[in-house]
Formats: C-alpha cells, sequence, structure tokens
C-alpha cells in the first residue's frame, strides 16, 4: 500500500485527489502525509467492485483511474494519460502498457506480452482478451459516471469495459510502458480456483449477456463466436450441474436453431465422450478467434 500511495503521490502531474477504500481489512491503515488523500474504510468486506464503487461515487475529477494495492505507477503515468484524453476528447479511456514484477520490483514479463494498440473495447476484448490491466486506464469520468461495478470478485473488469463500451467504445492505447504489477502475492484473486469464484465467473458472463443482447452487438459475429468460446471453456472447467445449465442458457442466446440443436445433442452424450467433443469444438473456436 504504502508504494503504491508513494507512486502516486510523485507524479509529475499533481492535480488530483486520491480515495484509498479500506475493504474491512484487518489492520487500520492511516495516510496523513498528504491532504488529497482521504481513506475510507468499508463496514465490510464488498470485493473489488463495490469498493470501486465508492471511490467513483466521491471522485470529483475529469478524469478516474483505479489502482489496487499491490500494483502501482511510473511517476509519468497520469501525465502521459492525462494529455491523451485531453487531445482526444471522443475517446472514453486511455491505457499504458505494463510489467509484471516481483515484490522487490524485478522484472518478470511484459503483462501479456503484447505490443498492438487497440482503438476500441469490443469486440476486441472479448475475442483477444484485455490488452490492459485495471490499473493502467484513465477512464473519462463523464463516460462512466453512470456505470456500476458489479460485485462479482472475478471478471468484474470485463464486465465493466463492456458495459462502458456499449455507450462508447473508443479508446487510445498509449506507447509507454508506465504501470507495474506485483504478480509475488500468494492470495492473488485471479490465482484461486474455487466453486465460489467460477460461480462468480459464470455470474458476470451473464451479466455481460443481458447487456450486449440488449445492444448493437447482439448480432455482431464476432461477439458470437466469443462466446461461443467462452462457453465451451467454462462449460469444461465447471463441475456443477446448476452452473451448466446456466450456461447452457447463455450459449443458446448466442446461437442459432442448428448450434442451439447440437449442444441439446452434445449435452445427451455421456460425460466421457462429451468432453472429447467440446474440446475438439474449443480448437476449432481458438482458430476462428485468431
Amino acid at each position: 500500500m504504502q508504494r503504491c500511495l508513494d507512486s502516486v503521490m510523485g507524479q509529475t502531474y499533481s492535480h488530483f485527489e486520491v480515495f484509498v477504500i479500506d475493504d474491512a481489512s484487518s489492520e487500520i491503515f492511516e495516510y496523513k502525509k498528504d491532504s488529497r488523500v482521504q481513506v475510507i474504510r468499508n463496514a465490510k468486506n464488498l470485493g473489488p467492485g463495490a469498493s470501486r464503487n465508492v471511490g467513483l461515487q466521491r471522485a470529483k475529477g475529469e478524469f478516474v483511474a483505479f489502482l489496487d494495492s499491490d500494483d502501482y505507477w511510473d511517476a509519468n503515468f497520469l501525465k502521459s494519460s492525462v494529455t491523451a484524453l485531453i487531445k482526444n476528447p471522443s475517446v472514453a479511456m486511455a491505457y499504458a502498457n505494463g510489467i509484471n514484477v516481483d515484490e522487490n520490483g524485478k522484472t518478470q514479463d511484459v503483462r501479456r506480452n503484447q505490443i498492438k494498440q487497440l482503438d476500441r473495447i469490443l469486440p476486441e476484448i472479448l475475442s483477444l482478451h484485455r490488452h490492459w490491466g485495471t490499473g493502467g486506464c484513465l477512464w473519462r469520468k463523464i463516460d462512466i459516471q453512470n456505470i456500476q461495478w458489479i460485485t462479482s470478485r472475478t471478471w468484474e473488469d470485463y464486465a465493466f469495459d463492456i458495459d462502458v463500451a456499449i455507450h462508447n467504445n473508443s479508446i487510445i492505447g498509449l506507447q509507454e510502458t508506465l504501470v507495474y504489477y506485483d504478480i509475488s502475492g500468494k492470495d492473488k484473486l485471479s490465482e484461486r480456483i474455487s466453486d465460489d469464484l467460477m460461480a462468480q465467473k459464470i455470474s458476470a458472463l451473464q451479466h455481460i449477456s443481458d447487456a450486449l443482447c440488449s445492444s448493437k452487438w447482439r448480432n455482431d459475429g464476432r461477439i458470437k463466436k466469443a462466446f461461443r468460446y467462452l462457453i465451451v471453456m467454462n462449460f469444461l472447467a465447471s463441475s456443477n450441474q446448476d452452473e451448466k445449465q446456466l450456461l447452457s442458457h447463455i450459449f443458446n442466446r448466442w446461437n442459432g436453431f442448428f448450434s442451439r440443436f447440437l449442444w441439446k445433442l452434445v449435452l445427451k452424450l455421456p460425460e466421457s465422450r462429451r468432453m472429447d467433443f467440446l474440446e475438439l469444438v474449443t480448437r476449432v473456436y481458438r482458430k476462428q478467434m485468431r
């Protein structure tokens, strides 16, 4: 937390306010070095999405960033991203490249090892994944002030980005590498696999499906292919029958009659043969998404 805040307070662009959302942690955090920093403690643990909503509701600036406590910025992150948004008034977000580091700041690898700079969120976010980390984005407040982070503790970032994209899909990627993501922690949410997290991921997928089905993206071919791939992959990963049923429901929303008929046949296959078939389908979808 100290490293994170020091990186914010050391920015070359200094006109900002900071809200530290203490999500009912076991230790009381205080920061008295700078009056621009306000610490807000949740009465109970809300998770990342709901905690970001707490800060977003209080933010008064023209631009907003969400930075997790184990990540930190290069000194020029705000200057470069603010400049990009000012020069490009129609875009909703500017994002910077990032580097994965250990707890000592030693570089491990380039985050997601992606160089291509995107100028839109959809449909690439579902077909190519996120080219940015949450801490590497600076959002235009007017484009996100009516968007709420969902309460899921996984894939809440995908849901937020897509909710914004439905209203303003334009973004800009910076050439600089300006964000550092500490991947050394043993309690990383993204690395924990549990039935609860799988249920929350499927809930996030349901939210995304509902949002896109109510938008102009409903009939986009790449979105349909992406959802087929996502559903098949998560169907293979889930061992819960209720989750599989919900995934089947989402799958049917994004496919025509023949695909739905084929999916019903697959579900009638014995478990061993079904998995072999779905793994074959997954390989086909991977080729389609490239």
